[in-house]
């Protein structure tokens, strides 16, 4: 499965979802953020590993970008298929950037120290209950 791939296919399965509607947003053009509406109002910023070592890169423009909107968001790190990752709150975001190496435009978050206490999620179920959480943590 190759990255598009997990994308689409994590925007078909939160879209099955009734209470959310799942768009493209124009923030960024590889069709990388998503702005959920419905019972979660916000955007998701999603990175994507096919294969190990699991290491993804979340460029910081498309991140201010979201920033500006005022509204909960969170970065999800899906890795080998579209039910299965990681969900970045904005204030683990904000937390943990200068802990991760920064090079080209983007922080290089890896698997292991980088995630440490970063929830983790193997079902769309799952992903949803800790995106609810996250979002309603959100000032």
């Amino acid at each position: 499965m190759d990255s598009n791939s997990l994308v689409e296919g994590l925007k078909e399965s939160l879209s099955n979802l009734q209470a959310i509607e799942v768009e493209y947003s124009s923030i960024s053009s590889k069709k990388r953020v998503f702005q959920l509406k419905g019972k979660l109002n916000g955007f998701i910023y999603v990175g994507t590993i096919t294969h190990y070592p699991y290491r993804w890169g979340i460029t910081k423009n498309t991140v201010d970008k979201i920033k500006t909107k005022g509204k909960p968001w969170c970065v999800i790190l899906l890795y080998e298929s579209p039910n299965k990752g990681y969900v970045i709150s904005s204030k683990d975001y904000d937390e943990r950037t200068h802990a991760w190496p920064y090079t080209q435009g983007g922080y290089k978050i890896s698997n292991g120290k980088s995630l440490v206490g970063i929830p983790k999620f193997t079902t769309v179920e799952k992903l949803f209950s800790l995106l609810f959480k996250t979002f309603l943590r959100t000032p």
